[in-house]
C-alpha cells in the first residue's frame, strides 16, 4: 500500500472541497520535494481547472514529471493533455478576444457556454467541487466493480448514513474501470437507477490499491488525521463511524 503524508491527505480534502488555493499550498511543496502522488493530484486538479488560462500547461508539467518517475496514471494522461493542447492551439477550441485584445459580448457568451458544457460533461461524474462550506470529519470512500443491484443496495445504505451523521461524513463512490471494457464517451455508472453524478471512474483500480482495497465492493474510512480503515463488512459501518466520531 502506498502511504500518504498528513499534508497530502489534507491537500486532498481541500481539493475535494473546492479549496484549490489551499490544496495548492499544501501539495505544491510536496511535489517540489519529489512526492509523485502530489504531482499527479496537482496535475489532475489543473486539468479540471479551466478557469486558469494555463491550466493544461501546468497539468502537463506535473503529469510529465510524475510519468518519468513511474506513475502509471500520469503516463496515461500525458498524451491526452498533449492532444488537448494541440486542439487549443489549432483553434478548435475558441478563445476569448482573439486578436482584438477586447472580448466582445458574443465571445464572452461562447466562453461561458464552453465552461458550462465542460461542467456538464466532465464534472458531473466527480464530486471534486462542492458548494458546502462544512468540511467532513470522516470521508467514506466506496469502491465498486460495477453498477448493479449490489451497488444500488450500497447506495441506499450510504444515504441512510448521510441522514444519520449529516455533514460529519462525506461519501464518495468510485467505479473501478477496466480500460479495455470502457470508452470515454460512456457513462461510468451505466444504465441503473443510481443518479448520474457523484461516481468517479478509478482506472485500473489504482486509487483502490493505494487505499489497501483487496476486493470489491469495499469501503475505506478516512478520518482527517487518523489511520485509514478498509471495511468489508458493510453492516458494521454505522458502529465504526460512531466510534470514530
Amino acid at each position: 500500500m502506498i502511504t500518504q503524508s498528513p499534508e497530502l491527505k489534507l491537500g486532498l480534502v481541500a481539493m475535494r472541497s473546492g479549496e484549490k488555493t489551499k490544496a495548492w499550498d499544501l501539495m505544491f511543496p510536496l511535489a517540489q520535494a519529489g512526492d509523485v502522488q502530489a504531482m499527479f493530484y496537482l496535475g489532475e486538479m489543473m486539468m479540471r481547472s479551466p478557469e486558469y488560462g494555463d491550466n493544461l500547461e501546468r497539468a502537463l508539467k506535473f503529469f510529465t514529471v510524475a510519468a518519468e518517475k513511474g506513475h502509471a496514471g500520469a503516463k496515461e494522461l500525458v498524451p491526452r493533455v498533449k492532444q488537448m493542447l494541440v486542439q487549443d492551439k489549432s483553434g478548435s477550441i475558441p478563445t476569448i478576444a482573439g486578436m482584438s485584445g477586447t472580448a466582445t459580448p458574443a465571445e464572452v457568451a461562447t466562453a461561458n457556454a464552453k465552461l458550462a458544457q465542460y461542467k456538464a460533461q466532465v464534472l458531473r461524474y466527480t464530486d471534486i467541487v462542492t458548494d458546502g462550506s462544512d468540511i467532513p470529519r470522516i470521508e467514506v470512500m466506496v469502491f465498486i466493480a460495477k453498477t448493479d443491484s449490489t451497488a444500488e443496495r450500497i447506495y441506499s445504505m450510504t444515504q441512510a448514513l448521510e441522514n444519520q451523521f449529516g455533514t460529519k461524513i462525506k461519501v464518495r463512490f468510485f467505479v473501478v474501470i477496466n480500460p479495455s471494457e470502457w470508452t470515454p464517451n460512456s457513462s461510468p455508472i451505466g444504465g441503473t437507477k443510481l443518479p448520474p453524478n457523484g461516481f468517479t471512474p478509478d482506472f485500473k483500480g489504482q486509487l483502490a490499491a493505494q487505499h489497501g482495497v483487496k476486493h470489491l465492493p469495499s469501503v475505506v474510512l478516512v478520518p482527517p488525521n487518523g489511520q485509514e480503515r478498509v471495511v468489508n463488512d458493510l453492516s458494521s459501518l454505522p458502529n465504526l463511524i460512531s466510534n470514530l466520531l
